[in-house]
């Protein structure tokens, strides 16, 4: 990986070539490193030229030599980041098909279906979302889509009140397993009073914060925080400082009786089994982003700020993000950040589901 210590030249996608290009994207995780350059060779790819994508985030990375190529392509099945690293290919947007014009029959029968979910529009467009957790199916009904909802733009959002839902809430900061022993047990009775009741599912707010890994070629660090919201209640265990995770904290996590919804829970989950090997979540994370997307078909941009912004008008701040989440102790804005992140999902999910 030492090729990697001189950084590749990125830059955003915005070409008009009609050339195609490798992308870490489509091909199955695992993939090794014979069978990519196969791949390319096949498919008249130049090899000094890869587009990563990682994280939703995309840039065309111009190698400088093939040991450069070499150490991207080492990176397949492994993470860049947080995020699962894929490589496939990609084509400019010449080579792209033109777009079709959606008929109403296809509006109508508008579906989405994978083997966690499925999503159901009916002819008067309402959208119901149903999640398959463990044994059951649960259903939320998002009411009706509305194509005209687009995405803001960032002087839009700029312009709105900071989103802020800690003032008049809880906030626990567990930063032994006996404090998150207490605030778990203090997130089991607000469930029990009804706080994260959405639809008649028990639903809390999640997120995790980990310390940014600023090296080419590093791996990534082990998730340092696990926030938890519900209505009044917020609560962040320090698991960098714990030194793994409580068993009250993995209790709740693999307990199929309460959904955890946030944007990107997927990769939560994957780094959260770093911290602790065999956790198995049963399918109870819920990505509030899809759920969005459902009713929101327009959308370009689910992330949590964009969706603050559309559902309860207001601009997320996201000025801790980059901190050292592993510092001996948070300043009251990292606080204040990691509560509202996960404060976030679940408002978001009862705005949706109104």
């Amino acid at each position: 990986m030492s090729a990697l210590l001189d950084p590749p030249t990125v830059k955003r996608d915005r070409t008009d070539s009609d050339a195609p290009r490798a992308k870490l994207s489509n091909l199955p995780y695992g993939t090794d490193e014979a069978s990519v350059r196969s791949f390319i060779v096949s498919t008249n790819v130049a090899v000094t030229s890869l587009l990563v994508k990682n994280n939703g985030r995309v840039a065309i990375a111009t190698l400088p030599d093939d040991a450069a190529l070499r150490a991207i392509l080492t990176l397949n099945g492994n993470a860049l980041g947080d995020r699962p690293v894929k490589v496939g290919r990609y084509f400019g947007a010449g080579d792209r098909p033109p777009a079709k014009k959606p008929t109403d029959e296809t509006v109508a029968k508008a579906t989405a279906t994978t083997s966690d979910e499925n999503v159901a529009v009916d002819a008067a467009g309402h959208v119901t979302y149903t999640l398959k957790v463990a044994d059951r199916e649960i259903q939320f009904a998002v009411g009706v889509r509305e194509e005209s909802v687009q995405s803001l733009a960032k002087d839009a959002i700029a312009a709105l009140d900071l989103f802020d839902m800690t003032p008049g809430a809880r906030v626990l900061v567990a930063a032994t397993s006996k404090d998150a022993d207490a605030a778990v047990r203090a997130l089991r009775e607000a469930l029990r009073d009804g706080a994260g009741r959405v639809q008649g599912i028990d639903v809390v707010g999640f997120d995790t914060e980990t310390k940014p890994v600023f090296v080419a070629g590093r791996p990534p660090n082990d998730v340092a925080l696990v926030q938890l919201a519900v209505r009044g209640l917020i609560v962040l265990v320090r698991l960098d400082l714990i030194g793994g995770i409580p068993d009250s904290l993995r209790r709740l996590l693999e307990d199929a009786s309460v959904l955890k919804v946030g944007v990107g829970c997927a990769g939560d989950e994957q780094t959260l089994s770093r911290r602790c090997p065999g956790l198995d979540v049963r399918g109870s994370f819920l990505e509030i982003d899809k759920i969005a997307k459902t009713k929101f078909p327009n959308l370009k941009a689910c992330g949590l700020r964009s969706l603050v912004a559309i559902l309860a008008k207001k601009r997320m701040s996201k000025g801790q993000q980059t901190k050292n989440w592993e510092q001996p102790s948070y300043t009251p804005a990292m606080v204040r950040y990691a509560a509202n992140d996960a404060a976030a999902g679940l408002l978001c999910l009862e705005l949706l589901c109104k």
